[in-house]
């Protein structure tokens, strides 16, 4: 029943699949956004919605990463998966070309995006041709 229901909603809300700017991110899906009304909203600065100030990872020399950050452990699991699974973000690269709003994709989403080591980062030059870092 609830595999119906979710192929049912992500039907009604086709999830946008490539990027439409070139925008280097760290492997932090929270970095640079803030939260309103269970909608993660892109800041382009340093700020973590998570602990509504900014990020304690900043000043790391490799910069903010998901899998280091002290916010990411057990004791925060089910906060963390209300997030994953009930919010959505609007990432400004993926903001539809023309349109005046957009109420983003799901947070799932976003992650696989910014987690994985083909989105390119900060640092790092991007092939315009192929959108992958050299």
């Amino acid at each position: 029943m609830f595999e119906n229901l979710t192929r049912r909603l992500k039907g009604s809300r086709p999830e946008i699949q490539k990027t439409l700017v070139k925008k280097p991110r760290f492997p932090c899906p929270f970095y640079g956004f803030h939260e309103a009304f269970n909608i993660f909203v892109d800041q382009c600065g340093n700020q973590c919605p998570l602990m509504d100030h900014t990020c304690q990872m900043a000043d790391c020399p490799s910069g903010p990463n998901w899998n280091k950050c002290p916010f990411n452990c057990k004791k925060n699991k089910e906060a963390l998966n209300n997030i994953f699974y009930g919010h959505r973000i609007v990432p400004n690269e993926f903001w539809p070309k023309g349109q005046s709003s957009w109420d983003g994709m799901l947070f799932q989403t976003w992650m696989e995006y910014v987690m994985d080591p083909n989105t390119p980062r900060p640092g790092k030059h991007v092939d315009e041709k192929n959108d992958k870092p050299n």
